[in-house]
């Protein structure tokens, strides 16, 4: 059994482990950084740390009302950018094909 939040992030559903998360807050001010490659959206200042925030549709600007999951997976920390949060569920053994391990974190969830 894997515990998992569903988030909606580029209009689709997507699970991340539970076991990842570190805390779940609306977006604070994002800070472009114009050498990044596509996916990183910017950095926040979350607690004092720089945090680069990840999103799976890259170049899609952020709106009013997203959230920034942080994760933390074997030190590294990061920012998803999430259009909403909608569950925490359990998943079956035999559901794991809807999962992702990392480096890929976030898979399509129905």
């Amino acid at each position: 059994m894997k515990n998992v939040l569903i988030v909606v992030a580029g209009g689709e559903r997507r699970a991340v482990e539970l076991r990842w998360v570190r805390d779940i807050c609306p977006l604070p001010p994002l800070t472009p950084v114009p050498t990044a490659p596509p996916p990183i959206a910017g950095v926040v200042n979350f607690r004092g740390a720089i945090v680069p925030v990840l999103s799976v549709v890259p170049g899609r600007a952020p709106r009013s009302g997203d959230s920034l999951v942080l994760i933390d997976v074997d030190g590294v920390r990061a920012g998803l950018l999430a259009d909403r949060i909608d569950a925490v569920k359990t998943l079956a053994e035999d559901d794991d094909e809807q999962m992702l391990d990392p480096p890929g974190l976030l898979k399509p969830f129905s």
